[in-house]
């Protein structure tokens, strides 16, 4: 089936086996007349976009339609004689209208906060659409379109009624992986200025993975962000944990055992006498557990994964910006965080510098500063994006994703293993899960953080 992607920065249109690009004015003007869904968009309501006016909407139209043609699909804006165009759509999927029925009725749609009792299969399913029509998004389908329509608006809508859902059905499906992901979804609200509610939820998802010193710790938060003045339903609910109320406990399947006990004592095991134990104590973990597809993560899934914070240490971040369909993913997500706060922070070594003399000599001439000058736009372009250099050799390619997951994996630095593991691309990340009980992660988001403050911001360079 032929298909029409506006949820990305540039729409795509995908007709047969050619795709193209559609940018520019021209973009505006389509978004508008499939949004439309069938029915007709007058002149008048296209010479609303920015820079269009009503004498100008016919060549707008045919640039459009020769772009178009040039895929064989010219006759999807038809015209309306004296009314104006519309969409033929008979035939075409439109992601943004998939996203609207999934969040409109997905499965168990009852579901509307975490204390609802659904089946976990149920929830289950839930999670897996709402999480499939999430990824759609990488911006507002109406982006840029007039507010009279109130098409922005109602997608905006949307997106924030799509992540309450994922989170409530993720609180309830008993997996340990859903069971994850809302804590993270609920960390972030809690930090942005979340509600007593959010903390309570947080209080209560901890408690269901038996982690007393993550319930701890975020006690510990809660008293700061309310200057140790806790609302009285948020004291009912840590007095409700410390007295080990199993109602308050969200369902969770398969728990890892030997995990702490939230109501007592943490529960000793001689985790030398097996292997996988202390792989768990340590949280170096499955990747699929942390929605990342296979341990040779590409900047694509990293991309993927992001919810508003990515991190990455490297040497000069070459498969982020070389390749254009890469650089172009890693533009649309910089272009959503830099509407809600977002954080990017790219550290790679001075291309100018001793370190990258070393290693263009140890990999026989093969390096190249060419991603530098990509780098440099996107840093000027997005404000959600901080590059910063520094002068010596990384051991570690090292990528942190919002609050739940840490990668690593070791650099070879000589030409010939350099060569051998494809330029790095199969070089395989341990993959680290931050809320284990004692978490390797925080070694590397130490030296992350403690290069990064050492290193000099990449537009101060000369």
């Amino acid at each position: 089936m032929n298909s029409i992607n506006l949820m990305q920065a540039a729409p795509l249109i995908n007709c047969g086996a050619k795709s193209v690009s559609v940018r520019g004015a021209k973009s505006g003007v389509l978004r508008l007349i499939v949004l439309a869904a069938g029915n007709t968009v007058t002149k008048s309501q296209i010479a609303e976009l920015r820079d269009t006016y009503e004498n100008t909407v016919a060549s707008k139209i045919r640039y459009l339609r020769d772009l178009l043609a040039t895929v064989g699909c010219s006759d999807l804006i038809e015209t309306v004689p004296s009314c104006g165009y519309r969409a033929r759509l008979d035939g075409w999927g439109v992601d943004a209208f998939d996203f609207r029925s999934a969040v409109e009725r997905p499965p168990g749609s009852t579901l509307r906060d975490a204390d609802v009792d659904v089946a976990n299969e149920v929830a289950q399913e839930a999670a897996k659409t709402l999480q499939i029509a999430l990824g759609l998004w990488a911006v507002n389908p109406a982006a840029g379109l007039p507010g009279r329509t109130g098409y922005e608006l109602r997608f905006d809508q949307l997106y924030e009624r799509a992540q309450d859902q994922l989170l409530f059905a993720r609180l309830r499906s008993a997996r340990v992986a859903d069971l994850r992901e809302a804590i993270v979804e609920l960390q972030h609200r809690a930090r942005k200025g979340g509600s007593d509610y959010i903390w309570s939820l947080l209080l209560r998802a901890h408690a269901s993975m038996r982690n007393l010193a993550q319930v701890d710790k975020v006690i510990g938060e809660a008293e700061q962000y309310y200057r140790r003045n806790l609302p009285s339903n948020l004291l009912a609910t840590i007095a409700a944990i410390r007295r080990g109320d199993s109602a308050l406990l969200f369902p969770v399947e398969n728990h890892e055992a030997g995990a702490p006990d939230p109501h007592g004592s943490p529960q000793h095991s001689d985790i030398g006498s097996n292997p996988l134990d202390l792989l768990g104590t340590l949280g170096i973990t499955d990747a699929t557990d942390l929605r990342l597809n296979g341990s040779r993560l590409t900047p694509s899934q990293c991309i993927g994964r992001t919810r508003s914070r990515l991190y990455f240490s490297g040497v000069l971040a070459s498969k982020w910006v070389l390749d254009p369909a890469v650089r172009s993913e890693f533009n649309s997500l910089l272009t959503r965080l830099d509407g809600i706060g977002g954080d990017v922070r790219f550290l790679i070594i001075n291309p100018y510098g001793e370190a990258y003399q070393r290693l263009h000599s140890l990999r026989d001439g093969h390096l190249s500063h060419e991603s530098v000058a990509h780098l440099a736009l996107l840093n000027k372009s997005h404000v959600s994006l901080a590059v910063r250099v520094f002068d010596s050799l990384p051991a570690f390619r090292i990528v942190i994703i919002d609050d739940d997951v840490v990668t690593f994996s070791p650099y070879r630095l000589a030409a010939t293993k350099y060569l051998e593991s494809d330029r790095g691309w199969r070089a395989p990340h341990v993959v680290l899960d931050p809320l284990a009980p004692y978490p390797l992660a925080e070694a590397f988001q130490l030296l992350f953080a403690e290069t990064w403050n050492q290193a000099l911001p990449l537009e101060n360079l000369k």
